[in-house]
């Protein structure tokens, strides 16, 4: 029975030939069909809609805090193969990464879960800025 709570039990095997980065494609492409169809049926003019929009979406995607650059090259991989954007310069382009704990902050923030803290507090966001000028705010900062 599944239950929502962490188990000493193993997790059962992948069957055979599906691997993990499979699975994370084979995820990719289910979100993005469901979140056409909830566009297409829901919005007036949903279909031209997401014909006129699909080409320049931007794909944020949240990983652990631990990740790094050979973990998102692998969810860049599973996107492009699950059909969000085409393995080109630009389509990379639109594929984004924010850790978990980054993406959480943005959500408290972004929500007014945080509203307290950042009346008394400078909230910083290393990753939204360009390294050159994370640099240069830090030492603003200091």
């Amino acid at each position: 029975m599944y239950t929502a709570t962490p188990s000493d039990e193993p997790l059962p095997p992948l069957p055979p030939h599906k691997t993990v980065q499979r699975v994370f494609v084979d995820f990719l492409e289910y979100l993005h069909r469901c979140t056409r169809e909830y566009i297409e049926q829901t919005h007036v003019g949903g279909p031209q809609i997401w014909e006129d929009l699909e080409g320049e979406a931007v794909y944020i995607l949240t990983h652990p805090n631990s990740w790094g650059g050979a973990q998102q090259a692998k969810m860049r991989q599973a996107a492009i193969d699950a059909g969000l954007v085409p393995d080109t310069a630009a389509g990379h382009a639109r594929i984004k990464f924010v850790t978990e704990g980054e993406a959480s902050l943005h959500y408290c923030v972004s929500s007014n879960l945080a509203s307290e803290i950042t009346k008394a507090s400078v909230v910083f966001l290393p990753n939204y800025y360009p390294v050159h000028e994370t640099k240069h705010r830090r030492a603003r900062m200091a």
